[in-house]
């Protein structure tokens, strides 16, 4: 797996160059992982989501927008330019 950057375009890449995974347009799989992740959570009070990963923040994004406004959500820490495997804790 390898990231990739073109100005302020990303895109993550797997085995070689023509078979991409992820770019900033388009993060399909990182929304449904952080919605399918929260849904057993949504609508419990003061919840708390840990999400490590990438480091593009779409699923981190994602995650946001799926839990109640009392919720607590963290990033784990990445490196970049690593990529790392995608966990969503709830």
């Amino acid at each position: 797996m390898r990231i990739f950057q073109r100005d302020e375009a990303f895109s993550i890449r797997v085995d070689t160059e023509d078979s991409e995974l992820m770019n900033n347009g388009f993060h399909y799989s990182e929304d449904m992982l952080a919605e399918l992740a929260c849904a057993p959570i949504k609508g419990r009070a003061k919840a708390h989501v840990l999400v490590g990963g990438l480091g593009m923040g779409f699923t981190l994004a994602s995650a946001l927008k799926h839990v109640n406004a009392d919720a607590t959500v963290n990033r784990g820490s990445t490196q970049r330019g690593q990529a790392k495997t995608l966990i969503i804790s709830v």
